[in-house]
């Protein structure tokens, strides 16, 4: 992959918790772009960013660890979201309208 950045696209979505309807998380998406801003080309590769919100109990971290610390997944989307496309080194999932391919990462930041 070449030098790039990433950009936020859309609003961050609200996570709910299913029991309580109380709003624990945010998710933003995120898309990285080759090249230098604003000149960069959209790749397939994406970022879902996760962080904690509303009244989680935040007993096991230290008071600055919430503003400090977000899950991410990030994988490589596929073109087409067909059954028959070709899914090399990754992992065919159901989405609405289709399939999809991701190659998930494992990545580690703090």
């Amino acid at each position: 992959m070449k030098a790039g950045y990433w950009k936020a696209t859309g609003k961050d979505r609200e996570i709910y918790n299913s029991k309580t309807s109380s709003l624990v998380g945010m998710k933003k998406t995120l898309v990285f772009y080759q090249g230098t801003v604003p000149k960069g080309e959209k790749s397939s590769w994406v970022m879902h960013e996760y962080h904690l919100e509303g009244k989680f109990p935040y007993h096991f971290f230290s008071k600055s660890s919430k503003d400090e610390w977000v899950n991410s997944r990030v994988f490589q989307k596929s073109g087409n979201g067909t059954n028959g496309s070709s899914c090399t080194g990754g992992v065919m999932k159901p989405v609405a309208g289709g399939m999809n391919c991701y190659q998930e990462l494992n990545t580690s930041t703090s």
